[in-house]
């Protein structure tokens, strides 16, 4: 008892000092390795022509390398969550993104409405220059795309997309621009950074409940039909993960061009695999020890499926789950909720089973 106490409070101290960590790390994600642009542009449009045909701003990449540019150009009074709700129409013109190098060389170019993104493009050292140009006429329109962007078909296409020339008159229009660049090394060190301590934060919180709900227990004992039926649940899970390594490795190889983080798609694999060894064992009885407590186990899991339910309705909320149709590493939390809950009604169900056969044996015998 003493000692599942001790570990109680070491955990719980480890805990808080990596909790205590978070203002570091989110200091260490606006650090120096990002520069943050932002400025406001007038649009006013009388009679089909525009105050301004343009904005640029300029910036300094410091080393070549590979940078993650991210574009924001939104109307005032709109945010990244409504401004997919806005109608092109209405604010009188159509707008393109465009990166120029100090010799006026194209290095990127984007059509849009009015949106925010994010690309990753590989960038010399040097100046660069980032311009906003805004479009009322059609034929203004229709150059500019063939001559940055797409064939003549695909930029009639975007013409009739756009329903030029049918926008509103006398639109007056104050975006508010954002534009940051930063190194994907940086980038993706941040992000390996925020992901090994939210795993370890998640592996301590794990331990310390699982010690709170579960320390008590002593060594887990098991009979030997317990024993061979966890060697099946073992083969179920082991051969679901091949399928499913299989499956993903040829549709790797097939298209090998797909948008997808395939990583990850292992990672989800392995959460269906795991389910698969967590169901049979449970239902065959061969996942809790005999000197276990069972309804403490069910608590254990409805917690974990509840904390990662709360999580990921937030990453919903949010729109950070699937990101331009991919899914992010935050699916992760949605997996974790799914199998948790699967157990639960698993041992629930089997449990249930068992009452109810134990309620006919003793009707049988009192008979």
């Amino acid at each position: 008892m003493k000692k599942s106490v001790v570990k109680c409070v070491i955990l719980a101290v480890v805990l808080v000092l990596m909790l205590s960590c978070l203002p570091v790390f989110m200091h260490k994600k606006t650090g120096q390795g990002e520069t943050v642009i932002k400025w406001n542009n007038t649009i006013t449009k009388t009679n089909n022509h525009l105050s301004s045909e343009s904005s640029s701003i300029d910036f300094t990449i410091p080393k070549e390398g590979e940078y993650n540019l991210y574009i924001s150009l939104i109307p005032e009074g709109f945010d990244k969550n409504s401004v997919m709700d806005v109608d092109t129409g209405s604010l009188g013109f159509v707008t393109a993104s465009v990166v120029e190098n100090s010799k006026g060389d194209v290095v990127y170019t984007n059509v849009s409405g009015a949106v925010f993104l994010d690309t990753t493009i590989i960038l010399e050292a040097g100046d660069y220059r980032l311009t906003h140009y805004y479009f009322t006429d059609e034929e203004k329109f229709f150059d500019f795309a063939t001559t940055y962007i797409c064939s003549e078909k695909q930029a009639e296409e975007l013409i009739e997309f756009y329903d030029f020339p049918g926008y509103a008159e006398n639109a007056n229009t104050v975006f508010c621009y954002e534009f940051s660049f930063d190194k994907t090394d940086d980038f993706r060190a941040q992000t390996t950074i925020w992901v090994l301590w939210g795993i370890l934060v998640g592996i301590v919180s794990a331990v310390l409940l699982f010690e709170l709900l579960l320390g008590d227990g002593g060594k887990q004992r098991f009979d030997e039909r317990q024993i061979m039926e966890q060697g099946k649940a073992f083969k179920l899970g082991f051969y679901t993960m091949l399928i499913i390594t299989g499956i993903l490795a040829c549709l790797n190889f097939a298209v090998p061009n797909q948008s997808g983080n395939f990583g990850l798609y292992h990672v989800m694999g392995l959460f269906v695999s795991i389910s698969v060894y967590l169901v049979y064992s449970i239902w065959t009885e061969s996942y809790f020890a005999i000197n276990q407590s069972t309804a403490k186990m069910m608590i254990f899991f409805a917690v974990v499926a509840a904390l990662n339910l709360v999580i990921s309705i937030v990453n919903i909320l949010h729109g950070q789950v699937i990101v331009n149709g991919v899914p992010t590493f935050r699916i992760l939390n949605i997996m974790c909720t799914m199998l948790f809950a699967v157990i639960f009604i698993t041992a629930l169900i089997r449990k249930a089973v068992n009452e109810k056969s134990l309620s006919s044996e003793d009707e049988e015998e009192d008979e």
